[in-house]
């Protein structure tokens, strides 16, 4: 970052927002690589063990929806603070009732208390990130935040590994993480000098129409489903559809998260000198582009739509900071409400189009996320949101 801006930068506000992400996304990536040992673990199918998932997105729902009432009154710092003692307890059951043999049911209810801790994290992390620099640094504050997201994406399974080649059980890595939301806990008890502004919010009037702030939500929950269902459905794709062997379909959801890493990393580093709207707009056009040459030309473009994707949701909270200085707590409350709803459906959506029609047609699904994407929002920036000004 340029000397003459740094003095803009609340660093301790930053580094907590960062650490934060951190405690969330070893906790989300670690589990990905532990899910085929928590079925066997605990002999059951994957339809069951999904229940891990999906019950911690709804508990997430739930904190989203009654944000309204919980942000204003505790503020970011202190809700960060209750958060992390959720992810605490959440990620330390995923130790505990393992190890005394306790049945599967209590890890779900282990999940939900993560759930819990995760996604009461997400809002105050972003609004921090945001809040902590001015506004010639914000982009590349929160490409920084959610540049942890993919390096822990590309790490965590690295650790497991190395965690269970050194003969330990899968839930001990749990154990690991969990001193992560720990020190969190202690973090938010530091003396931030933020805390003399008005960073509660005392207000959670919306600046905007419900109208107007379902289709911000939905802009950001389609994004998001298309980059989770890349993401998650990559290599079940081209087990499915190509003749790459195992290996190298996990390579390429490796190179998918690399690129992912590398895009939201350049943008912290470097600035891109064009608008928020215009940086949105290229982020879906060329994933768009890059989604149908993967699918209709050459595989590997698919991997490489991770680096087009990477830019979206930073630039996007930014794009939301610009449009609603004054209102950003309860319009990014707002946009993840609709992102937790939206992703419940998402996943139970994808499997209906496998199951009524194959697995090919599914994935399509990201590129029109995408183009309705960019119809929303070139509605919101053109029209709807100039009317409010």
């Amino acid at each position: 970052m340029n000397d003459k801006h740094t003095s803009q930068v609340n660093w301790k506000l930053l580094f907590t927002a960062y650490f934060s992400l951190l405690c969330h996304a070893l906790f989300e990536n670690g589990r990905g690589p532990a899910y085929p040992r928590i079925l066997e673990f605990y002999d059951i199918n994957s339809d069951k063990g999904s229940l891990i998932f999906a019950l911690s997105t709804l508990t997430g729902l739930f904190i989203n929806l009654t944000s309204k009432w919980w942000l204003p009154k505790f503020g970011a710092i202190k809700a960060l603070r209750y958060a992390s003692i959720f992810m605490f307890f959440g990620c330390f059951s995923y130790y505990l009732f393992p190890s005394l043999g306790s049945s599967f049911t209590m890890l779900i209810l282990g999940s939900c208390i993560a759930g819990l801790g995760t996604s009461g994290s997400a809002i105050p992390m972003n609004l921090l990130a945001a809040k902590a620099t001015g506004p010639n640094l914000r982009r590349r504050a929160l490409a920084g935040l959610h540049g942890i997201y993919g390096l822990t994406s590309l790490t965590a399974p690295l650790l497991f590994s190395v965690w269970i080649n050194k003969g330990e059980y899968w839930y001990s890595f749990f154990l690991l993480v969990s001193l992560f939301p720990f020190l969190l806990y202690f973090m938010t008890y530091r003396n931030f000098s933020f805390e003399k502004h008005d960073y509660s919010t005392k207000s959670m009037k919306a600046p905007v129409s419900y109208k107007t702030r379902f289709l911000i939500g939905l802009c950001f929950a389609l994004y998001v489903s298309g980059e989770i269902l890349i993401s998650s459905r990559l290599v079940f794709y081209l087990q499915e559809v190509t003749p790459l062997t195992r290996q190298m379909t996990e390579w390429a959801l490796g190179l998918f998260f690399l690129f992912l890493t590398i895009g939201r990393l350049s943008f912290a580093f470097f600035h891109l000198p064009i608008s928020s709207i215009k940086a949105l707009f290229l982020s879906l056009s060329l994933s768009i582009i890059c989604m149908l040459l993967g699918l209709y030309v050459n595989l590997w473009f698919l991997p490489l739509t991770g680096l087009f994707v990477s830019f979206f949701f930073p630039v996007g909270i930014e794009w939301l900071a610009e449009k609603f200085e004054s209102g950003l707590d309860v319009m990014t409350a707002s946009m993840f409400t609709w992102v937790n709803f939206f992703l419940i459906f998402m996943h139970y959506g994808f499997g209906i189009v496998v199951k009524n029609y194959n697995i090919q047609i599914a994935f399509t699904l990201p590129v029109y996320f995408f183009f309705i994407t960019l119809v929303i929002l070139s509605l919101l920036e053109f029209k709807i949101l100039k009317q409010k000004d």
